[in-house]
């Protein structure tokens, strides 16, 4: 039989469940009985490879969030035979433990986290086993699997967890079960979930809920920009000010949140004499493998993202912090920085904080609809920083955009993603046609086949010719 759920491993997981990655971390460091977790299917403990992945590098990786899906699952990824081999060796204990917690971004084994934990708990609830037999019918696991899938359809179906008034999208429904299978497939090591049942229902719940228009982040625009650092200087308020100068920092180097949340403080202080360039350090980047940098513009006037960085590192304290942004707390209907070198600011706190400098500002999106089959949210997002970055260097199509290929370097994007950085692209409709009239009329001018009219209405102004007619003419 595949691991089924015991008396014992239902007790475990509802003590698992109430403790955060810090204090799964502690409970497998300790000596304890539930650091004794023995796999049902080879005997064999998993306490030497939960001990490494309660190590310190945990840190940067999703190892917390791994530990905790080994224990509960009570599955061993790496087999008993190596594990008997590897218990007394520390450094291949630890690159095991390495090999797992980097099987994803932590961003990534986080969000699909939570889909895996929706199923171990359904499985839990209704004694279905957690994962398919090694021998003999796989009928009872399917059945199970099936059944989640059909309670997820109806809440999906229904607006979702949130409530919303609307069905979530297919994909939203569908990536459910690609997050379980990345957790089957990259943590667990086993064989990906492919029951035939469960692709039906996707496909039924696509042809059932067609996908509606995709929501894209409202464009932060230069005249925003300009706003806020007008009102600025008129409000002088500590937290407003803050505000704009990480504003400034976002979309002068079309960063994401992780981009900002991963700078390398001290490295972005070394190159603050060059008088052209100023590069901006990420200890990590999506599509990078390492540390990388954004190569941003030094200017000589009150948007440049470089006197905004050193002004944040000196008025906070946060030259030898390891994170940029110091926290904030909301006191009143303003905020106060928490005056901790060690603390920074979370994603949530600062969204909150963004949105409402924007509504002191009385800023509102310019741009309501994107490419056709995409809406442009009522909302502002962190997102609203590279989506305006990428149209204001390529939306007006003025002589001075950039390409696609300076566009992705300095933003960080893939040289394969350019539908992606397209996707980002807002203009309006007056926009859009403002660029394309003067094209469509100089082919019009230009065509052999099309003549100017030689006799007008009486009143009306005669069509002016090409110049290559005129001088055709002429000869």
């Amino acid at each position: 039989m595949g691991t089924c759920w015991s008396r014992t491993s239902q007790k475990r997981k509802r003590q698992t469940d109430n403790f955060s990655n810090e204090e799964t971390t502690s409970m497998l460091q300790e000596s304890s009985v539930s650091q004794q977790v023995v796999v049902e299917n080879n005997g064999t403990t998993l306490e030497p490879i939960l001990t490494e992945l309660a190590r310190p590098f945990k840190k940067e990786t999703s190892a917390a969030i791994v530990s905790k899906i080994l224990a509960t699952t009570q599955i061993n990824p790496i087999g008993p035979r190596l594990t008997e081999n590897i218990k007394d060796d520390k450094e291949a204990l630890e690159v095991f433990a390495k090999m797992l917690s980097h099987q994803g971004r932590k961003s990534t084994t986080t969000h699909y986290n939570r889909f895996w934990e929706r199923w171990t708990t359904f499985a839990q609830r209704k004694q279905y086993p957690l994962l398919p037999s090694k021998e003999g019918s796989q009928e009872e696991f399917e059945a199970g699997y099936a059944h989640f899938a059909a309670v997820e359809y109806d809440i999906a179906g229904r607006g979702g967890r949130n409530g919303d008034s609307l069905p979530n999208k297919p994909n939203t429904y569908s990536d459910i079960f690609t997050g379980i299978n990345h957790v089957v497939e990259k943590i667990l090591l086993q064989p990906a979930l492919h029951v035939q049942m469960v692709e039906n229902l996707i496909r039924s719940y696509a042809a059932e809920f067609p996908s509606q228009d995709t929501k894209k982040a409202p464009p932060v625009e230069p005249k925003h920009l300009v706003r806020l650092v007008k009102v600025a200087k008129s409000l002088k308020q500590d937290w407003f000010t803050f505000v704009v100068e990480v504003a400034l920092i976002m979309w002068m180097s079309a960063s994401r949140w992780s981009d900002i949340d991963n700078l390398d403080v001290q490295e972005s202080m070394k190159n603050n004499d060059n008088p052209d360039v100023w590069l901006l350090h990420m200890r990590k980047r999506k599509n990078s493998a390492g540390p990388t940098w954004t190569e941003t513009p030094v200017l000589d006037n009150e948007f440049d993202a470089r006197a905004a960085f050193q002004n944040i590192c000196h008025r906070y304290g946060r030259k030898h912090s390891w994170n940029l942004l110091p926290k904030f707390k909301k006191t009143g209907a303003t905020w106060t920085v928490v005056e901790d070198p060690h603390q920074k600011l979370t994603y949530d706190t600062f969204l909150k904080m963004f949105r409402a400098a924007m509504k002191i500002a009385r800023l509102e999106k310019s741009c309501n609809f994107g490419q056709p089959g995409t809406v442009i949210r009522d909302d502002w997002t962190m997102h609203g920083f590279r989506s305006g970055f990428t149209s204001a260097m390529r939306g007006d199509g003025r002589v001075n955009s950039i390409t696609i290929e300076a566009l992705a370097r300095h933003g960080g994007w893939s040289y394969e993603s350019v539908a992606t950085i397209l996707g980002y692209n807002c203009v309006t409709a007056v926009q859009h046609v403002k660029l394309i009239r003067p094209a469509i009329l100089r082919a019009f001018d230009q065509s052999p086949t099309l003549q100017p009219t030689q006799q007008t209405e009486q009143g009306s102004t005669p069509v002016r010719k090409s110049k290559r007619q005129r001088m055709n003419r002429r000869r």
